[in-house]
């Protein structure tokens, strides 16, 4: 599917579906990073190139964006009224860890990772 902010939504549904069928449990906070994470390299790097999403042995989950800017995110004060700047804040706030891989060719990999959820009590 294109990555874009227009498909932003339907995107982060497929992910959140994969993960719960990977047996992830709930998926409500890794759909919220995964949605910083691909806004961020769109809005700063002008795309994401590539999406990796994958479950761990340990149970946890990791999605990794690779887009092509040179900017290192990193959590920042909120600006532009506090209305912008809380992505990074938001995606070190619910991941278990997060990191950037410089890219070979130029730009990075930002990824982060979620700890092995529980599924919600039943009912």
């Amino acid at each position: 599917m294109p990555i874009d902010l227009a498909h932003l939504g339907d995107a982060r549904e497929h992910v959140a579906r994969l993960a719960e069928a990977w047996g992830f449990g709930d998926a409500t906070e890794l759909e919220v990073v995964f949605s910083e994470l691909v806004t961020n390299a769109i809005r700063h790097a002008g795309a994401a190139a590539v999406i990796e999403c994958r479950l761990l042995g340990s149970g946890a989950f990791e999605v990794a964006v690779t887009d092509h800017g040179d900017g290192i995110p990193a959590p920042v004060l909120p600006y532009e009224g506090a209305t912008r700047g809380h992505g990074m804040r938001i995606v070190d706030s619910l991941s278990d860890t997060w990191g950037v891989r410089p890219g070979g060719a130029g730009g990075k990999t930002v990824w982060a990772r979620l700890g092995p959820s529980t599924p919600p009590p039943p009912g």
